[in-house]
């Protein structure tokens, strides 16, 4: 498994350095096109989310170099429903999604490295979103015990069942889950 790590993050190491450029130029030329009106914008939009992502993978690939954790006191119910609210996850279109915050304590307040936090919500949360369909439901569930958070999503989307695998696998933003979930002494489990 460590030699397909390896060649996995070699490979996604290539696409960053040797497409990051000539995307750029191809922007560049495709901003001198003046005559073609949608065609130009259109090319514009997909080419600037394609250099967008590949640098977000950048990002992905640094998540190993944030440093050490530094822990912080926080309530966790409005951290998380805040996160909630940032991600968009209410606004997905056509899709059912519900949130619920349990605890078993009456504080809810923890400790706990808050920007491996927020971006390991981001990170799942992303890869997610994109696989949902409409007319399909998610269940996220938050809860609260003795040293323990419990994140629980379910979904009855079929595309996201069926890709979940491939996720676990590929994605450079589980990966990143991964990195960040077990810098805070995490656990993932899948059924």
């Amino acid at each position: 498994i460590k030699n397909k790590d390896f060649e996995l993050d070699k490979f996604k190491e290539f696409i960053l350095i040797e497409f990051k450029k000539p995307l750029s130029r191809i922007l560049s030329n495709v901003n001198q096109l003046k005559h073609q009106g949608s065609l130009n914008t259109n090319l514009q939009k997909e080419i600037t989310n394609l250099i967008n992502l590949i640098s977000e993978w950048d990002y992905l690939v640094q998540v190993k170099k944030i440093g050490k954790p530094y822990l912080s006191k926080i309530d966790i119910e409005p951290f998380v429903n805040q996160l909630i609210v940032e991600l968009h996850l209410d606004e997905i279109k056509d899709t059912e999604v519900k949130f619920e915050f349990k605890s078993n304590n009456e504080a809810t307040i923890i400790e706990v490295d808050v920007l491996r936090l927020k971006l390991l919500f981001q990170y799942i949360f992303t890869d997610i979103i994109k696989y949902l369909t409409p007319k399909s439901s998610i269940n996220i569930s938050i809860s609260l015990g003795t040293n323990t958070l419990l994140l629980s999503i379910n979904s009855n989307c079929p595309i996201l069942i069926e890709k979940w695998n491939s996720i676990t696998l590929f994605s450079p933003y589980f990966k990143a889950f991964s990195i960040l979930l077990n810098d805070l002494n995490g656990t993932c489990e899948t059924n």
